[in-house]
């Protein structure tokens, strides 16, 4: 059994020990807070360059010699002679009309000339005649003239019977339809048995793919003031990104009142390969912008006033700057101002950046290697 005194001394003993502790932890410094860590972001140091500014359109191929396939005489359709889609001649025969009625009329043309070949050689005939009894004082003048006049007008009407048997002849050639020109023909658009009137009714059409022409109507606001001349380029690619050799071959003077639209057309060279009624891809330049900034989309950002705006490094840390931009390119914005040759823009974190807050800094084209 302990005794009082024990207890009391190891109770002191303690107390003190306790004391001594918490007078060292009061006299320990406590721990700050460490400061925050640079905000890790991709940067790239943008120059000024010279940017041409493109407009993209759709446009749609046609025959640059394209041509309309016509009857010139009327008649009933009796045969398509030609296989739908294949290459023709100039001259083939392509559509054939029932001929009967100019068979007719030239057959009658032709009856005609003979006869009066024969009246003509006969008046002739009678004219010499009274030509020899009136220089023997056997006639009179006025017969010798009747005669004379008589062979004249008869000549005269043998030269209309002429002209009426090669009209004939020329309509009756009609009603075999030629093409006009070599090129690729349409399918037939009427059938057999349809009547085809003359110069109005279309049969077919007749296009060369490697001479196309690409349509464009480019609006007022895609326009942006440009002026456009034969001189400024185009580029024409297909849906599989394709490019063709293609150059502008005219520009309207004026805007279509009715569209609001400026009508220019493109020859292209179609390679064998693209057909008229195709619709393509087209980017015309509009104009030549200089000592402009190219700067990703995603590196700039609209504030709530409609202003652009981008953060730049400058002396490790975050700097917002205004910036007027122009249109895209690719996936760059087009900057006209507020950047300057050397500039370090962030491209990432936008959301994190803050103007002040410290950065660690890595080129973006450096990363991407």
């Amino acid at each position: 059994m302990s005794s009082p005194n024990v207890t009391r001394g190891c109770g002191l003993v303690l107390v003190c020990l306790f004391a001594l502790g918490t007078l060292t932890g009061c006299q320990e410094k406590k721990p700050t807070a460490s400061a925050a860590a640079p905000l890790k972001v991709l940067v790239t140091q943008v120059h000024p360059s010279d940017e041409i500014m493109w407009s993209e359109q759709l446009g749609e191929t046609e025959g640059r010699e394209q041509a309309e396939v016509r009857a010139q005489v009327s008649g009933i359709l009796e045969k398509i002679a030609y296989s739908e889609g294949a290459w023709v001649k100039a001259g083939d025969t392509l559509f054939v009309l029932d001929d009967a009625p100019y068979r007719a009329a030239l057959n009658s043309a032709s009856a005609a000339v003979r006869q009066l070949k024969a009246e003509y050689e006969q008046d002739q005939r009678e004219a010499a005649r009274y030509e020899k009894l009136f220089n023997a004082k056997a006639v009179s003048q006025k017969v010798r003239d009747d005669a004379r006049s008589e062979a004249a007008i008869t000549k005269a009407k043998l030269a209309i019977a002429l002209a009426n048997e090669e009209s004939a002849r020329i309509n009756l050639n009609r009603t075999r339809v030629k093409a006009p020109s070599a090129g690729i023909a349409s399918r037939a658009l009427v059938n057999k048995g349809t009547l085809v009137s003359a110069t109005s009714t279309l049969l077919a059409n007749l296009t060369q793919p490697n001479h196309l022409r690409l349509v464009l109507h480019i609006s007022e606001a895609d326009l942006d003031g440009a002026a456009i001349t034969l001189a400024n380029p185009i580029r024409v690619y297909d849906r599989n990104r394709n490019e063709y050799s293609a150059r502008l071959d005219y520009v309207a003077k004026s805007l279509d009142p009715a569209s609001s639209t400026l009508t220019v057309r493109a020859s292209v060279d179609g390679k064998g390969v693209l057909r008229p009624g195709q619709f393509l891809h087209a980017q015309l330049a509009l104009r030549t912008l200089k000592g402009v900034f190219r700067v990703p989309q995603k590196a700039v950002y609209q504030k709530p006033d409609g202003t652009y705006q981008v953060y730049l490094e400058q002396n490790g840390k975050a700097e917002p700057i205004t910036v007027k931009v122009g249109s895209w390119r690719d996936t760059d914005w087009i900057v006209l101002s507020g950047l300057k040759d050397g500039d370090r823009v962030c491209v990432n974190q936008i959301q994190k950046l803050k103007p002040g807050i410290a950065l660690k800094t890595s080129l973006a084209d450096a990363s991407q290697k």
